[in-house]
């Protein structure tokens, strides 16, 4: 028994094991990780208050859409090039971070002399400086795990994550313990940060050792050229994700954004669960693509059918029972995010699909097919924001987000439905049942007074119990997909 588990999550040897193993790996590093994380967000939202968690939440607001021009796309080319190519060539790595190391360099000036200008909070401008180091170091960092993820060793990346934010939860909240001001929770922030990059460092130490540091300058302009696409679609993904709070920080309060954040939080958290399958995927996708173009569309309606039968009861159970939820997380004074919540979790259901749809694309190499959809839902969520936000705060700047972000995601569906002819309405037409009857379940439950955790347990035993007695289970899909069998599977390491 013991080797059967070590061979399956220790090494690769065929697609189907080489997705469970990086499936479970990642979601020990992004579940576990974001759950820890929720925990320093939880106590920081209670103990800061309403006006203080959303300083802070301006702050980090602003660093992550400025952030957003550090990375250009370059991780994800990263990834799928060393997948296509089965090796990572020396003199590719080292080009590939010096971009890096410039375009980090040039967005941590942004953050220190452009960012202030950006926010109408005084107290968020004092925090900027801190999240100046925070974007530096989680950049250099995140290079490092797209050097994990290509040589598909999530294994590794479980464990230093899992270090990095045990160590973020005991210096945040050791901060905060000190001095509930948001300044020490960015200072938190940034330690964690600190301490996350040496261990990354340290445990690569003897890989980047083999790379040459000399920069290929005939590959500077390639990787750009295929990246530019992923960098603006970026910006214009990070309108939709970041301007809502900034736009709440020049419209509205502290107050406001407060209660905003607190209320995207969970939704955030639960985003994590397609981006986990998606990033387990994208190796194989990459290479898929160019052996065996029937096994990658199948592989996609699948994967694409799972994360459905996720969505559908996150969603509807989310906005039937979001102010159960944010009671329960924030208590009394957070009642005005309850609302919010309800919106916002709406937009999971475009969200879901959608990651497994941006792998198709990057391994297809269409970078370039995202960018009408995206740019068109960024200038809406623009709009939007303008014409809600003064209206009704935090419940505008939902609205406006998950109109904006739904509507950009089925475009973009339906652009690559024309290429691909994915198939997943009639993939998920058992789970859509199930969700209905699991929703029914809930609003009966409530109107007799149930309390949170009881409408959760008769939701899922609902929902589950519905998929197995037709036969349409979550495992039958996951199954479905591990049952291909490989076309080039990555070298045992």
């Amino acid at each position: 028994m013991p080797n059967k588990i070590t061979r399956l999550l220790f090494s690769n040897r065929t697609l189907g094991q080489t997705v469970v193993k990086n499936m479970v790996w990642l979601s020990v590093s992004e579940v576990a990780s974001r759950l820890l994380r929720v925990i320093v967000v939880i106590y920081a939202a209670r103990i800061l208050g309403v006006a203080g968690y959303g300083v802070f939440s301006n702050a980090l607001a602003i660093a992550g859409l400025i952030g957003v021009f550090a990375d250009w796309g370059i991780s994800s080319l990263f990834i799928r090039e060393v997948a296509r190519t089965g090796s990572v060539r020396s003199r590719y790595v080292s080009t590939t971070l010096a971009i890096r190391l410039a375009l980090l360099a040039a967005m941590t000036l942004a953050i220190l002399f452009i960012a202030p200008l950006l926010t109408n909070i005084a107290e968020a401008r004092l925090l900027l400086p801190v999240m100046a180091v925070v974007l530096l170091c989680d950049g250099l960092r995140n290079f490092g795990v797209a050097l994990i993820r290509a040589l598909e060793v999530m294994e590794l990346e479980a464990g230093l994550s899992l270090f990095a934010n045990v160590a973020f939860v005991a210096v945040a909240i050791g901060f905060l313990l000190h001095t509930p001001t948001p300044y020490s929770l960015a200072l938190g922030y940034a330690l964690g940060s600190v301490i996350g990059l040496l261990a990354i460092l340290y445990t690569l130490r003897g890989r980047l050792r083999e790379f040459s540091l000399g920069v290929a300058k005939e590959w500077v302009l390639p990787i750009l050229h295929s990246a530019w696409p992923l960098v603006v679609s970026g910006f214009f993904g990070a309108i939709l994700m970041y301007t809502d709070a900034i736009m709440l920080g020049w419209l509205r309060t502290a107050e406001d954004l407060g209660l905003y954040a607190a209320a995207q939080r969970p939704v955030q958290l639960l985003a994590i669960v397609p981006t986990v399958i998606a990033a387990s995927l994208l190796p194989v996708m990459s290479r898929l693509l160019h052996k065996d173009k029937a096994k990658f569309r199948s592989i996609t309606d699948q994967a694409m059918a799972l994360t459905m039968a996720l969505a559908l009861p996150i969603a509807v159970g989310g906005w039937l029972m979001g102010d159960q939820l944010i009671d329960l997380l924030y208590g009394t004074s957070y009642a005005q995010a309850e609302q919010i919540f309800s919106i916002l979790v709406i937009y999971l259901l475009s969200a879901f699909p959608a990651a497994i749809i941006f792998n198709a694309i990057l391994a297809s190499d269409r970078q370039q097919q995202m960018l009408p959809p995206v740019i068109m839902g960024a200038v809406a969520n623009l709009i939007l924001n303008w014409w809600l936000i003064p209206r009704w705060g935090g419940l505008g700047a939902a609205m406006a987000t998950a109109v904006s972000q739904i509507f950009a995601q089925v475009v973009l569906y339906y652009q690559m439905q024309a290429i691909f002819h994915f198939r997943l309405i009639t993939n998920i037409l058992k789970v859509m049942l199930a969700t209905v009857l699991m929703g029914l379940v809930i609003w009966g439950l409530q109107k007799l007074g149930a309390g949170f955790w009881l409408s959760l347990l008769g939701a899922v035993v609902t929902y589950v119990g519905f998929l197995m007695v037709t036969k349409e289970t979550l495992w039958e899909k996951l199954k479905a997909i591990l049952s291909e069998q490989d076309a080039g599977s990555p070298a045992s390491h």
